[in-house]
């Protein structure tokens, strides 16, 4: 059975283009440029190999499992959206019209950018009340990151950080109880309280403290 191949250097494009990161430099999402180099017409042999007609992105983040990323037809660029503060490693499979798969490119050097933004920094907090202000990334899989900001109006008031289906139903507490003014951070893992892993969809992260409530669309992704 023929294969279509990739270099043994597909990724050194990627390793170029890394570097460069568009958009916001305060977002905690970084857009990379990847590129990598086609599947080579023939073996070392000089025997004909199918042409790859579409290429998929996988990575790696942090000491996660592999997961998929992307699809790209009919070019070797795309532009992967990354979560700052986590450590990715990229790898490109081809693919011919049959379907059959290439060797897989080597995985890439560390892809690494830092979290925007202090959470010991005061600056800019809300005049009054808690805020949600941010929650990344969206959609996820398997991990959301949620950021939040307690004035100094509220310093030491009780509040609550809550994840809600599409129902209104509870079903994850992220935080509760007196907060210090500052920026605050927790994460949520899909689970319920008891450890259950729900089902993607549409939920909602929910943040109330004396001065109000807000609520922020999430959606959670296989």
């Amino acid at each position: 059975m023929s294969h279509v191949r990739l270099l043994a250097l597909a990724l050194t494009l990627l390793l170029t283009m890394a570097g460069v990161a568009i958009g916001n430099p305060e977002s905690q999402i970084v857009d990379v440029p990847l590129g990598w180099a086609p599947c080579p017409p023939q073996d070392e042999d000089g025997n004909p190999l199918a042409p790859a007609v579409l290429y998929r992105i996988y990575a790696t983040r942090d000491d996660g499992p592999e997961t998929y990323l992307c699809e790209v037809a009919g070019d070797t660029l795309c532009t992967l959206s990354l979560t700052r503060g986590y450590e990715y490693r990229i790898r490109v499979v081809g693919f011919d019209e049959q379907q059959r798969a290439s060797v897989p490119s080597p995985y890439s050097e560390v892809i690494y950018y830092a979290p925007s933004g202090d959470l010991t920094d005061v600056d800019d907090l809300p005049a009054h009340g808690a805020a949600i202000e941010s929650a990344y990334p969206n959609p996820f899989n398997p991990l959301i990151r949620v950021r939040f900001a307690v004035s100094a109006q509220d310093d030491g008031a009780n509040l609550a950080l809550d994840i809600l289906d599409v129902r209104g139903r509870l079903v994850r507490s992220l935080a509760s109880g007196p907060h210090a003014t500052g920026r605050h951070e927790t994460a949520w893992d899909g689970t319920d309280a008891t450890g259950r892993r729900l089902p993607s969809g549409a939920y909602f992260v929910r943040l109330q403290s004396r001065s109000g409530r807000q609520i922020r669309p999430i959606t959670m992704v296989k």
